[in-house]
C-alpha cells in the first residue's frame, strides 16, 4: 500500500508535491508540513482531493501577479486565484493555519467553482476581486479566521450561482 501522507518543509517540497497531486500520483494523499512555509505560486486543483495538514505551523500562499493564470486559463480574460478548486475538487485543511494573500494583479484569495470546496485560515485581497469567491451549485468555501478585501471594487466573500462560503470567527 502506497504512503498517503507525504511530508513537505518548504516551498520547492511542496511545489514538487503539489505537482504529484496535479498528476493525479497524489490524488487523496495529506501533505503534512514540518515548518512554517511561504509558497509565492497559486495552489490549483482541478478533479483533485487533496489534504493539507500544517501540523501547527503556517502555510501563506502569496502568488505573484506573474504566476500562471488558474481562472479561465483558455478564456480571453484569465485570472489568478491564490487557492483555486474546480471540476469537483476539494481541499481540506487540518492542524492549523493556512492564511491565503492576494495582492495586486491577483484576482481573488480563495475560488472554488464547479462542486468544488476548499478551506482557508484567513484570507487577505488587496487590489483583487474578491478575496473569498464561490462560483456555481454544490462550491464551498469554509474560512476559520477572518477576511479581508482592500480596494475600489473589491469584496470580502462573494457567492454566484448557489455557491456557499462560511467564515467562522472564533474570538
Amino acid at each position: 500500500v502506497p504512503e498517503a501522507e507525504h511530508t513537505v518543509s518548504n516551498a520547492e517540497e511542496l511545489e514538487t508535491a503539489l505537482a504529484r497531486v496535479d498528476e493525479g500520483e497524489w490524488d487523496g494523499h495529506t501533505l503534512r508540513l514540518t515548518d512554517n512555509i511561504e509558497y509565492s505560486r497559486p495552489i490549483t486543483l482541478i478533479d483533485r482531493t487533496l489534504t493539507i495538514d500544517t501540523n501547527g505551523y503556517t502555510l501563506t500562499v502569496n502568488p505573484s501577479a506573474d504566476s500562471a493564470p488558474n481562472v479561465d486559463p483558455m478564456s480571453g480574460a484569465p485570472e489568478i486565484a491564490a487557492v483555486y478548486a474546480g471540476n469537483d475538487s476539494m481541499l481540506t485543511l487540518t492542524g492549523g493555519g493556512l492564511n491565503v494573500q492576494a495582492g495586486p494583479g491577483v484576482a481573488y484569495g480563495v475560488y472554488a467553482a464547479s462542486g468544488s470546496s476548499a478551506q482557508a485560515g484567513s484570507v487577505t485581497s488587496t487590489g483583487g476581486k474578491a478575496a473569498v469567491y464561490a462560483l456555481g451549485s454544490g462550491s464551498s468555501v469554509s474560512v476559520s479566521g477572518t477576511v479581508s478585501a482592500e480596494g475600489e471594487d473589491a469584496v470580502g466573500v462573494k457567492c454566484a450561482d448557489g455557491g456557499m462560503i462560511d467564515v467562522a470567527v472564533t474570538r
